[in-house]
């Protein structure tokens, strides 16, 4: 940021410096040099830097442009930047050619009037003044625009409040911040003085007679922050003297209610977008029910009350929705047990279609389509002595989480034994039998199983009686590189890649199962080369690897 803050402190005061009427020395393109800052429009060109200075020269907006030369690109500048060496670019200042009588063109009014509106907007930043929005905006173009539509004694005044707030800033801050806390805090009691002998009633913090307390809020908040809680409280104060000094009892009632209808909306997730009739402000409630006939808060009371009785409804049907797609998902997965292959929208495993479907159609139509449902599986199974019954979704994934463990069980058996068997259900993926199973139900999870056992009972009856070449190997590799671990752990070696240094021979061993030859020969290169690093370091022996 301070950065940000010196180059922009910079590139104002070289603007300045050159807004006196003096023109560049040197008016010719200047080779192997950039400028910096100022950019507004930015553009490939096919015609290099002698097309840049056309376009800027044509452009009311522009006083100085670069064109890099490798990426053909022009920058024109609403400011005269600064110049820095540099053999990318070619750069050059626009020739300002007096005009008659001494009259501007509205663009290049609004084209001073946007550069001095991003000046002012840097000297924000460097001060720490804090102003924000529109007004206080970075993009040169949108103050353009603006200026363009509007009138020169609008432009003039709106620069002269940019302008006025920077001098106020900069004096604010070099000025005493302890003495205005202490003004502060004493008019704070004196309003708070004025709420209880009016009997206005205002509570809480902001209305404490307690001077201190006032000081040291004030001395830990913005600068703008003390000013606006002083228009807070005497606006307060002068709708309550326009009671009679006395609180509306009625518009009293009538905040409390508006707030805990607020509140009640957010407990219920309603996220309704008026914020004028949504808010938690028991204040603002107030001072609108103050300006209003009896009739309009009535109808502001019911209408918040229809919200809320429309949102709990559809919190209910969301609700009864869900039970809905869970008692779906347990009937396609029956389905899927059986054998049954509907297909169909009706037939998706996915719950959110369910509950998107029933929120569009209404609980009508969910029990319909959950009757036919119902119905095409009864009739599925119709030749079948015993209809099984749904499986709970947490039973359910339980089970296919046991399936999956005595999956890879089977596959690392098949691993080590060489038989080389490929595809989805010989995946060493555990995420993906528990996937399967969930989708496909727990028959057919166990046809399966028995399939990948009769797979591997016919591929053992084959081979030899004895472990495979793939099983010597894989052990061997695991006792090495248990010992090698067993170094990193003894001299301190520092290794902590659990993938390679682990004292579970048996991960080793499983791990070893599912690498190609290459991938074990490269871990254990790895493996020894560290370890041979560390020995000469300790001065140890390495093991034997």
């Amino acid at each position: 940021m301070r950065s940000i803050a010196t180059a922009a402190l910079a590139a104002i005061a070289f603007a300045v410096a050159l807004t006196t009427g003096q023109e560049p020395a040197r008016a010719q393109p200047m080779q192997d040099t950039i400028i910096h800052w100022g950019d507004y429009s930015i553009f490939k060109t096919e015609g290099g830097w002698r097309s840049c200075r056309r376009a800027c020269a044509s452009d009311p907006r522009c006083k100085a442009w670069t064109y890099l030369r490798r990426a053909r690109q022009c920058r024109l500048k609403h400011s005269r930047g600064v110049e820095l060496a540099n053999p990318c670019c070619v750069s050059g200042y626009k020739r300002v050619a007096a005009s008659p009588a001494g009259r501007r063109t509205k663009q290049a009014f609004c084209a001073d009037y946007a550069e001095q509106a991003v000046l002012r907007q840097d000297e924000n930043r460097a001060e720490r003044c804090g102003y924000r929005g529109r007004r206080w905006s970075d993009d040169y173009l949108a103050h353009y625009r603006w200026c363009l539509r509007a009138r020169p004694r609008q432009a003039d005044a709106e620069s002269q409040i940019r302008t006025d707030a920077i001098e106020q800033c900069r004096a604010t801050r070099g000025g005493t911040r302890r003495a205005k806390c202490e003004h502060y805090a004493r008019t704070a009691v004196v309003q708070a003085e004025s709420n209880r002998k009016a009997r206005c009633g205002f509570r809480g913090g902001r209305w404490s007679d307690e001077r201190q307390r006032h000081f040291r809020w004030c001395m830990t908040a913005g600068e703008q922050a003390p000013a606006e809680e002083f228009r807070v409280r005497q606006n307060m104060l002068k709708s309550c003297f326009a009671q009679g000094g006395a609180i509306n009892q009625a518009c009293q009632s009538y905040a409390g209610q508006a707030v805990r209808q607020y509140q009640a909306s957010v407990q219920e997730n309603c996220g309704f977008p008026n914020k004028a009739r949504w808010h938690a402000s028991n204040w603002r409630h107030y001072q609108w029910c103050l300006n209003a006939s009896p009739r309009a808060r009535r109808a502001e009371t019911r209408a918040r009350r229809i919200a809320l009785e429309r949102c709990r409804d559809r919190r209910a049907q969301r609700r009864a929705c869900r039970a809905y797609a869970d008692r779906a998902l347990a009937q396609i997965r029956r389905s899927n047990a059986n054998g049954c292959g509907y297909d169909g929208p009706h037939w998706s495993l996915r719950r959110a279609d369910h509950v998107r479907w029933c929120m569009t159609n209404g609980l009508a139509a969910a029990e319909r389509t959950e009757g036919e449902r119902e119905a095409a599986i009864r009739t599925c199974v119709a030749g079948r002595e015993v209809i099984p019954a749904p499986i709970p979704p947490r039973r359910l994934r339980a089970q296919c989480r046991a399936y999956a463990d005595r999956a890879l069980a089977q596959i690392r058996r098949s691993n080590a034994n060489g038989c080389g068997y490929d595809g989805p259900h010989w995946s060493l993926r555990r995420a993906d039998h528990v996937r399967w199973c969930m989708t496909n139900g727990l028959a057919a999870a166990e046809r399966t199983e028995g399939e990948r056992e009769a797979a591997i009972g016919s591929c053992l009856a084959k081979r030899p009686r004895g472990p495979s070449r793939a099983a010597i190997e894989c052990g061997a590799y695991a006792e090495r590189a248990v010992r090698a671990n067993a170094f990193n752990e003894r001299y301190e070696c520092g290794f902590t890649n659990r993938r390679r240094w682990r004292a579970d021979q048996d991960w080793h061993y499983r791990t070893c199962l599912t690498m190609t030859p290459a991938e074990r020969a490269e871990n254990e290169r790895i493996r020894r080369r560290a370890v041979q690093r560390c020995a000469v370091k300790r001065g140890a022996t390495p093991p034997a690897l």
